[in-house]
């Protein structure tokens, strides 16, 4: 069964597939890729702040006020910070590494679909 969590995490490259698949579509009429930009950035942060929020209540990790607005304003840095804080050491490695593979497969697949697009 799929938790919330993962679903989370792996709606991120979806968005992004689609975003590359609308993206070449819009700026070849001249017109909405602007509104993709307003709504996928927004859209994948939140999905990264919902995981965020979920990872952080199933490890009973008492996030501060600080990192949750930092997770929504600063992601690139938050996220990494928390994967680091809130593992065991020996899972610091393996949660970042994870982390980076998602964020080559999102951006793979937001190539893929300007690349289908186009």
């Amino acid at each position: 069964m799929i938790t919330k969590k993962r679903l989370a995490l792996l709606l991120l490259p979806v968005v992004w597939l689609f975003v590359g698949l609308f993206a070449h579509v819009s700026s070849a009429t001249g017109q909405g890729e602007s509104l993709i930009s307003l709504v996928s950035i927004p859209l994948s942060i939140a999905l990264i702040f919902l995981w965020f929020v979920l990872d952080a209540r199933e490890r009973q990790y008492d996030a501060s006020l600080f990192l949750k607005l930092s997770m929504l304003a600063l992601t690139i840095f938050a996220l990494p910070y928390y994967l680091f804080l809130s593992r065991s050491p020996s899972q610091r490695l393996q949660s970042l590494a994870v982390s980076l593979l998602v964020f080559i497969s999102t951006m793979s697949l937001f190539r893929l679909g300007a690349w289908i697009s186009h």
